[in-house]
């Protein structure tokens, strides 16, 4: 029985009605017959019973043995009295009420069954998921286990019902990492206006006492500059920021050999000018990759810049395959001192920056940039310390499809 009520559930809606209303209509011809016969059989019964009155006849005598026959010429049945007029009667109004009670029952049958077996639950899940996506709850399933073409929408409204729970997440990620963002402009802006407030309030103060000479007005008017300048560093970096939340995958199958030796001189240039060596490491085997090659020689070129800005004399660039394809993962190694402690965790925020001496108007964005782009592309970016001194980053694209969107 089991199995039936398990086929029965996997069957499509249209076949499963069918075949329920073709069994209804066999049951109801059935009993309809079953019925229709019994009472007409008591008719006759009741009929046989009555007695017999003869109002004309003749009589014929045998020649032979002189037997009297008589002939009835004019007869007719007592009608019945009682309770056996009520029943025959009750019999004959039975051959038309029979028939159409069993056909109402019959499709009220076939329809609470259809109901019970093929409706009712997945509406009811349904009903439910939709009740509590209208109250912004998505922490819930739907599962309903069927072939048919609700089972089909079910799986589609959870696929739906997941779709938005990771958008929701995504969206609350972004809201997170907004206000980390926000709040790390006030923090960093503090030090330049505060920096310019102070030279304005000496240079006014030291103006109105007839105290302020060239060579102490020249030298807060610098301090002023570079303020400024480190303020219109960060304003840049925020506009900068929000059009990475706009940009979308251009993606397109590359030839990953060709799309290193392409970057092989600009790399090489960016490391002349840091007064460094380049050593680039192309694959062993050249493989296709469908993804977008500007936004990935973007991650490539911010991560040898870094690498070149802390190395010592060299930085490493290898170029590796994974996947038959599907994945590509490019390593920069540098020989300088490596990511301090907790520094490899946070080095991926928006505006995280190690100062180096000497160095001004570093507004740390690069390797925020470098994460955005690389899970753009399905991919990753991992920071950690080598074995025998110095940082290592590695990149990992993903094969894209061309519809996917970066954000």
């Amino acid at each position: 029985m089991g199995k039936v009520k398990e086929a029965f559930k996997n069957m499509p809606i249209r076949k499963s009605l069918m075949l329920l209303m073709g069994t209804m209509i066999l049951l109801v011809v059935l009993l309809t017959v079953l019925t229709l016969s019994g009472l007409r059989a008591l008719q006759g019964r009741l009929e046989k019973g009555r007695g017999l009155l003869i109002q004309g006849y003749t009589l014929e005598i045998g020649e032979t043995h002189g037997e009297v026959k008589v002939n009835p010429s004019e007869y007719e049945f007592e009608d019945l009295q009682g309770g056996k007029k009520l029943l025959y009667e009750a019999a004959g109004a039975g051959n038309i009420i029979f028939p159409v009670i069993y056909s109402i029952g019959g499709v009220a049958a076939a329809a609470c069954l259809f109901y019970r077996r093929k409706l009712k639950e997945p509406m009811t899940l349904l009903s439910g998921g939709t009740q509590k996506i209208a109250e912004n709850n998505l922490d819930f399933t739907v599962s309903y286990s069927s072939g048919d073409e609700l089972g089909q929408l079910c799986q589609a409204f959870e696929g739906m019902r997941s779709a938005l729970e990771e958008n929701e997440k995504k969206m609350w990620r972004i809201l997170e990492e907004r206000k980390e963002v926000n709040a790390s402009i006030a923090h960093d802006l503090r030090t330049p206006i505060t920096i310019i407030q102070g030279a304005a309030e000496y240079l006014e103060k030291s103006a109105g006492k007839g105290e302020l000479s060239f060579p102490k007005a020249e030298k807060y008017a610098v301090m002023i500059r570079t303020a400024s300048e480190r303020m219109e560093s960060y304003v840049n970096s925020m506009r900068d920021l929000m059009c990475l939340e706009e940009v979308r995958l251009s993606p397109g199958k590359l030839q990953v050999q060709d799309w290193v030796k392409g970057m092989e001189k600009d790399l090489e240039l960016l490391a002349e000018r840091a007064g460094k060596s380049l050593k680039l490491i192309p694959p062993e085997r050249d493989f296709c990759l469908f993804g977008d090659p500007t936004l990935m020689r973007r991650v490539i070129e911010n991560l040898t810049a870094n690498g070149l800005r802390f190395a010592s004399r060299e930085v490493t660039v290898t170029v590796t395959g994974a996947e038959e394809g599907q994945a590509c993962a490019v390593k920069v190694e540098d020989d300088g001192p490596g990511f301090r402690e907790q520094e490899a965790a946070d080095a991926c925020l928006p505006f995280y920056s190690r100062e180096k001496e000497g160095e001004q108007g570093h507004v740390g964005m690069g390797l925020y940039v470098s994460k955005v782009l690389c899970q753009a592309h399905q991919g990753s970016l991992t920071l950690e310390n080598r074995s025998e001194g110095g940082a290592a980053v590695t990149a990992v694209f993903c094969a894209v499809s061309h519809k996917l969107p970066a954000m």
